[in-house]
């Protein structure tokens, strides 16, 4: 069961530790890399934050066998990181394709 819950203090998103890393992976299977989310000490990720075919994100939970429990703050800092990644991605795929077009 994934819970989200709020906390009395807000955070900046500077002020959070990041208790989920996230890594961003390149797939050649992929148009676009995506990012995981991953519990501490675990292999697998719970949360996949993915660019759809309209260019827009796309997020996928997956089953586990542990429950995941996050705050508004570290919900805010995940997606935090995946709306600066948007963009970020869809200028080097352009950058890509104008340059491979020259």
């Amino acid at each position: 069961m994934t819970e989200i819950t709020g906390t009395s203090t807000p955070k900046s998103l500077a002020q959070i530790e990041p208790k989920y890393p996230i890594e961003e992976v390149g797939d050649i299977h992929s148009d676009y890399p995506y990012l995981e989310v991953f519990l501490k000490e675990s292999t697998s990720p719970f949360l996949e934050i993915a660019i759809s075919e309209d260019k827009t994100l796309s997020i996928k939970f997956y089953a586990s066998q542990t429950d995941v429990l996050l705050d508004v703050d570290e919900w805010s800092f995940i997606l935090s990181t995946a709306t600066d990644f948007l963009p970020r991605s869809l200028k080097n795929k352009d950058d890509y394709l104008n340059f491979s077009n020259q």
